[in-house]
């Protein structure tokens, strides 16, 4: 025998026919052990469940008697009740197990594709019907059943997915009509069947797929189908259709990341001689040829070229990607998601980046590919994900990779060595030379003949040329010339190719002064740009010689809102690491550079809006000076300080795969420094729990905080209790959630007071997870009276979010109301900012029974900070419209809503405070007494979540 939870809970003989598993209560406890097989559910928590209305006299005996009589019906199965405190779990195998086992396995993305429909048919064959039938008004039992059913459904779309990029579509069709019967609303699903259908040769049968997708849309949910149906309806009308696979549908959010990309630079002068190529290049661009590879010399102009069109030509968004400081093809990705603004969290960036990119429109100029060239699948990964993304790509040499179209970019044209005068001066070469000097008086100075052949002898690189034209502001053409000469014969000299770039640049340097030579050589350190303060840190001086660098042509200057800015042009850096620079030299150039970047982030705070801001925008720099700190053991501190700041910008940032990269390297350069590693062991931590590897979290985060328990270092030591309360959290642990946050209220008493508001708050929501809302209102007070002594805006919006949120759910929601319109200022500077004020406000006013106003707050989010927000505050803010609706009577609306939330909270796996699950249940309980409401529900349960928001929105 064995127990069966998909379909009807059920004990199933030897011949599959179901044998009596006891009364209701039994069959739910049953089917609440199986739910979270091998877990243990705590005693508390099943009575709970197993009598909602009223416990018995002696609820322990009662459960006792139950799990009992439970043990003796499943003993001929091969499962087992044991008893762990705080409760009971059941092991064994189930068939619900035995599903997720298979649903999760690779091999249907891997097995030959004439083997998918067997696996398949073998993983689909263990569904009796909708699991735990019957059970779904016992909120864990509905969730859990949902959970599967959308596992059942994934399943089947990628087995399809497969089989219709494999050229088999006929195959496909049955399951997908048997998936969209069982959800027709769901939009993946409906997309996969047309394209089946339509490859298979019925492209008639397909259109009607899509009408009645429509017709049913606007029938059930009032809104018409989402971009991506009507993209595959356009693809069926242009015809012909084949069976090209089908991209994989990423978990979504309520609503997509915002893009916050890198700008593409503006030029600071016009481009010359290159105006063919730059309506060339957009017209390749504009008539759909996705990946565009300009490949020339290093010095010809490529990069410009790429920015002239993305910042005169393309007319939507553009971002930038720039490969100059990548020397690692692994590393690419993390490039990338810098450039588009995009957090790469999971093993799979391309699907990270897919999915945050969606299908907005967008040119992406990637430069300075040629040292990453094993990369290039990568980007055409990304490219295959975001189909309305083209990239303009700046390399030395191809990338050569399919779908690359090549524009190759060659030097300017130069005169002929016979050309007349105005022919010279109208030759690109020579218009560049004459546009950069500018000042009419040199250009009098040098006759045509002599431009001419200046040009020529530079091979027409307009870097070069640049070169030259900074040198004839201060010298006559005659001596530019001269001196250009004899550089090329020190090159030939020194029996390498004549370049007339190299030669340009070694003219240039020799024309400095010792003191100017220097500076350039030290800023070269810089990775990219840098303030006057750098620059003065790192090499010295006055600002004499930055100005003659820059009349020079050696460094560029910025002029930003900040204020001025400097770098060094790739090619000139290049050129002096050949061997100008000192190794000594170099050496005290990276530690002055450790310690300007590494003094920017002393002391690191958490939740310190104004440092994250500082490493965002000196990134380059800032990890820079990391590889610094850790190549270099001359500043322990310094290092150690500047490798906390950067842990926070990527756990913010979520570029977690990134951290652990640098925490791997960290704890290499601080093996023999305890207190150094248990600082990092709590950014571990903190990283590794957000990757959902929980029990690696557990054990660092213990072994850090005992280590910092013993090295008495009580400001890292509240951190690490916070991270051991986030654990217990996530484990559904609320006495240890608990716990951990007395032991951090306990040390920042004893030590660092300045963190206690922010402890106690925490306390104070740890408390309501527990359902002791009594002393959740006790301490959210206590820490509220202790704001007027906290100096942090931060810390002051984080104790008011969480005091509020523990008073909202304490009954005392007008309280809760007043705590955060008093504190808007300081909510503003917060790192979720107005996202989380909003949507806490709203709840406040649902609280008090105000419904109307907390839906109009709801709704206002959502159509402001909603298309940007975070998405959990997108997510808490849809289940707020749907509680407001239901109660306000607008119940289609929020029936569907309803269902939504739900889905969306077992597909991203977010968990919702126990008060706002407790306000979702009943506004389930109320709707399921309808079987039209029921209905909607489940309809609402396939809407995506940019649907959710636009419902949400909607006037009912």
């Amino acid at each position: 025998m064995r127990l069966s939870v998909l379909g009807p809970v059920e004990l199933l003989g030897p011949e599959g026919l179901p044998v009596p598993l006891g009364g209701r209560r039994q069959v739910a406890l049953a089917a609440l052990l199986a739910a979270e097989a091998g877990k243990v559910i705590a005693a508390s928590r099943l009575i709970e469940l197993l009598w909602p209305e009223q416990p018995p006299r002696g609820p322990g005996p009662a459960l006792h008697n139950q799990v009992f009589r439970l043990r003796r019906t499943l003993s001929a199965t091969g499962l087992r009740v044991e008893r762990r405190d705080p409760g009971y779990l059941l092991l064994g195998d189930l068939d619900a197990v035995a599903f997720e086992r298979l649903a999760r396995d690779k091999s249907i993305d891997e097995a030959p594709p004439a083997q998918v429909p067997a696996l398949l048919d073998a993983a689909l064959g263990l569904w009796r019907g909708e699991p735990f039938l019957g059970l779904h008004d016992i909120p864990p039992l509905r969730h859990e059943a949902g959970r599967l059913v959308e596992l059942k459904l994934s399943l089947v779309e990628r087995a399809a997915a497969r089989l219709i990029g494999a050229g088999d579509p006929l195959t496909a069709v049955p399951y997908l009509r048997r998936a969209v019967l069982e959800a027709p609303l769901r939009e993946r699903t409906r997309i996969l069947l047309i394209r089946a259908v339509a490859a298979g040769g019925d492209v008639s049968a397909a259109q009607e797929q899509f009408h009645e997708y429509r017709t049913r849309c606007a029938a059930e949910t009032g809104l018409d189908p989402s971009p991506a149906v009507e993209a595959e309806y356009r693809r069926l009308l242009r015809g012909p259709v084949d069976a090209s696979p089908v991209a994989e549908e990423e978990p979504e959010a309520a609503v997509p990341q915002p893009l916050a990309v890198t700008p593409v630079p503006e030029p600071v002068s016009p481009i010359v001689g290159r105006e063919a190529d730059v309506d060339d290049l957009a017209q390749l661009v504009g008539r759909g040829h996705r990946l565009v590879t300009l490949t020339g010399p290093g010095g010809v102009g490529k990069t410009r070229l790429a920015v002239e069109v993305a910042t005169r030509k393309w007319g939507g968004d553009c971002a930038f990607v720039d490969l100059s400081t990548v020397t690692a093809p692994e590393d690419v990705p993390t490039a990338f998601a810098r450039g588009l603004g995009i957090s790469v969290a999971s093993d799979d960036p391309v699907t990270d980046l897919g999915a945050g990119v969606g299908d907005r429109a967008l040119l992406l100029v990637v430069d300075n590919f040629e040292q990453v060239l094993p990369a290039a699948a990568f980007l055409v990964a990304v490219l295959a994900r975001c189909p309305n993304v083209a990239a303009v790509v700046t390399s030395r040499e191809r990338l050569g990779v399919a779908g690359e179209t090549e524009y190759p970019v060659g030097p300017l044209g130069v005169p002929d060595a016979d050309a007349e005068a105005n022919d010279i001066l109208a030759s690109p070469a020579a218009a560049l030379f004459l546009d950069r000097v500018a000042d009419r008086s040199v250009r009098a100075s040098g006759t045509p003949e002599q431009i001419g052949t200046l040009c020529r002898q530079l091979n027409g690189l307009p870097l070069a040329i640049e070169l030259a034209a900074a040198l004839a502001r201060f010298r006559s053409i005659d001596e530019v010339f001269d001196g250009l000469r004899q550089a090329f014969a020190r090159v030939i000299g020194s029996e390498k190719e004549p370049d007339g770039l190299e030669a340009a640049i070694r003219w240039s340097y020799e024309r400095l002064s010792p003191e100017q030579r220097r500076v350039l050589r030290m800023s070269c350190v810089f990775a990219g740009e840098f303030d006057a303060a750098a620059a003065r840190a790192v090499c010295g001086g006055d600002g004499e010689p930055f100005d003659r660098l820059v009349a020079l042509g050696l460094l560029r200057l910025h002029r930003a809102d900040t204020g001025i800015r400097y770098s060094v042009p790739r090619l000139i850096g290049a050129y002096l690491e050949q061997g100008a620079r000192d190794a000594d030299e170099r050496t005290a150039a990276e530690v002055a550079h450790l310690r300007h970047y590494g003094g920017l982030c002393r002391d690191p705070q958490w939740l310190d809006d104004a440092l994250l801001a500082r490493v965002k925008d000196g990134y380059p720099d800032m990890l820079a000076a990391l590889r610094h700190g850790i190549e270099h053991p001359v500043d322990d501190a310094t290092t150690l300080d500047l490798a906390t700041a950067m842990y926070m910008y990527w756990l913010w940032g979520g570029q977690l795969r990134e951290a652990l990269r640098w925490l791997d390297r960290l704890d290499q350069r601080f093996r023999h420094s305890p207190a150094a590693l248990a600082r990092l062991g709590v950014c571990r931590g903190s990283i590794l729990r957000h990757l959902g590897r929980l029990d690696e979290a557990e054990e660092i985060g213990q072994s850090s905080v005992e280590g910092l328990r013993q090295i008495a270092d009580p400001e890292w030591l509240v951190t690490g209790c916070l991270l051991l309360a986030a654990l217990a959290d996530d484990r559904g642990a609320a006495a240890d959630v608990v716990r951990w946050a007395e032991a951090m209220v306990e040390t920042a008493r004893a030590g660092v007071p300045r963190r206690l508001p922010e402890a106690l708050g925490a306390l104070a929501v740890a408390h309501s997870t527990a359902c002791d809302y009594e002393r959740a209102e006790r301490v959210a007070l206590e820490a509220l009276a202790l704001l007027a002594d906290v100096d942090s805006p931060v810390l002051r919006a984080g104790t008011r979010i969480n005091a509020a949120q523990a008073l909202v759910e304490a009954g005392r929601g007008g309280l809760a109301l007043e705590v955060l319109t008093s504190g808007l200022d300081d909510l503003r500077g917060s790192p979720e900012g107005l996202d989380s004020y909003q949507v806490n406000i709203a709840w406040a006013q649902f609280a008090t029974g105000d419904h109307a106003g907390a839906l109009s707050s709801f709704q206002a989010y959502l159509r402001g900070s909603g298309g940007t927000g975070q998405w959990i505050w997108n997510i808490d803010a849809v289940a707020g419209c749907a509680c407001t609706m239901l109660g306000g009577g607008q119940l289609r609306q929020g029936a569907l809503l309803l269902g939504g939330v739900e889905r969306l909270l077992d597909r991203l796996g977010v968990t919702v405070s126990p008060w706002i699950r407790r306000q979702l249940d009943l506004a389930y309980a109320e709707v399921v007494r309808q079987p039209q409401s029921r209905d909607l529900v489940q309809a609402g349960a396939q809407l995506s979540g940019d649907a959710l928001v636009k419902l949400a929105t909607q006037r009912g």
